[in-house]
């Protein structure tokens, strides 16, 4: 196998990592790049299966390190997924000496894991992007893989490990005066702070992030702020500020093309519509949510819709629906390897179905995309419980 680059393909890939640079940059270069990669997306595609048919990786790695950020924005994802695969798999062909483009593909690889919730091979992969870059000298990829490593802790619930990710990168994006990285990695503190139920704390590093992200012109960056600041203003009963939040952060997300966030958005809208008692305008969002998360293959996603379904249906005076969400979304977790849901959600289900409800301990959903059609099917159902209106039960 061959690690060298197909005649004609190295300017492309020269052009596609100038491109990708506008990603940590202003709000113009951001949507520049993110329109010149999605222009160049098809014959980005035809020469990554080339480069793998052939088994040249260099180029290859190139395009995976250069483009996945904007692959998982846009939500194409899931149509590189395979090549990606198999272009990872044969890592080890650069031999014992580091590669930079080896780093950034499984850098960029490990992130498109996160982003559908495949937090086993995330976490291996940005281990193995975090040795090389050590191994290299990159401490800016040494940052960026601590980073990535924490969200995904974050995800599987261990928050102490995550916390201590986030730390290092902060220190790390700090010595580099790495604006971008400095606030990506404060918001990360933000939200195991919020996780870790310290509301005060979580408030402080949001705000800071979003001065700096605002300093810098990051519209991705600002978007997500908004976002975690609007829930914190959800759950102190904030419920106005916090639609007003999530509709700047939805528009921004818009503004991107970013399929993952605009579908977050549109969950956490359905929220606020939930806690208001606007039960059509909570079920509408919701289903758009998951058809956004569907679209662009995000199982814990799917596992959230399914935790807004299950507030909905009681809400809605339905709690063996209720139940039948909680069922889909506890199975969904445990199949990715996710956190629990919130403990006050499964406590309030219960406590409206009752002990006697057949099933209720049992998830019998098959694989993560038979637990997606059973939720499908249980939203498509949901219009007939959902056009009443009343203040949400069980809070």
């Amino acid at each position: 196998m061959s690690v060298a680059a197909p005649d004609g393909f190295d300017d492309l890939c020269v052009r596609l990592e100038g491109l990708a640079l506008g990603l940590r940059g202003s709000s113009a270069q951001q949507l520049a790049s993110l329109e010149g990669l999605e222009q160049r997306r098809p014959r980005c595609s035809s020469a990554l299966e080339r480069c793998v048919a052939e088994g040249r990786w260099l180029p290859a790695w190139r395009i995976i390190g250069a483009c996945a950020r904007a692959w998982w924005i846009r939500g194409h994802g899931t149509e590189f997924r395979a090549l990606v695969d198999a272009a990872l798999a044969c890592d080890r062909a650069a031999g014992e000496s580091p590669v930079p483009a080896l780093r950034g593909a499984l850098q960029a690889g490990g992130e498109l894991d996160y982003a559908r919730a495949d937090y086993p091979r995330a976490a291996a992969r940005l281990e193995r992007a975090k040795h090389l870059a050590s191994v290299e000298g990159g401490a800016l990829g040494v940052a960026d893989a601590e980073n990535w490593l924490g969200m995904v802790d974050r995800e599987r619930g261990r928050l102490h490990a995550a916390g201590q990710h986030h730390e290092r990168a902060l220190a790390r994006y700090a010595a580099l005066g790495d604006a971008w990285g400095r606030a990506h990695a404060t918001s990360n503190l933000g939200v195991v702070a919020y996780r870790r139920g310290s509301l005060d704390e979580a408030q402080r590093r949001h705000e800071q992030a979003l001065l700096e992200r605002q300093s810098i012109d990051d519209l991705h960056g600002i978007a997500s702020s908004l976002g975690n600041l609007a829930l914190l203003a959800r759950v102190r009963g904030e419920l106005e500020r916090a639609g007003l939040l999530y509709r700047e952060s939805l528009a921004a997300r818009e503004r991107l093309g970013d399929a993952w966030g605009v579908a977050g958005s549109r969950l956490c809208l359905a929220a606020v519509a939930v806690e208001l008692g606007q039960l059509a305008r909570a079920t509408e969002a919701l289903r758009a949510a998951f058809a956004g998360f569907v679209a662009v293959d995000d199982g814990l996603g799917l596992a959230e819709c399914a935790e807004l379904a299950a507030e909905l249906g009681l809400a809605a005076g339905e709690p063996e629906w209720a139940g039948r969400a909680l069922v889909i979304a506890t199975a969904l977790r445990v199949k990715l390897g996710a956190a629990p849901a919130e403990a006050g959600l499964r406590a309030r289900v219960r406590a409206r179905v009752g002990e006697g409800w057949p099933g209720w301990e049992e998830a019998p959903v098959g694989s993560v995309a038979a637990a997606r059609e059973h939720l499908r099917e249980l939203l498509a159902r949901s219009p007939g419980h959902a056009q009443r209106r009343g203040p949400a039960a069980g809070r």
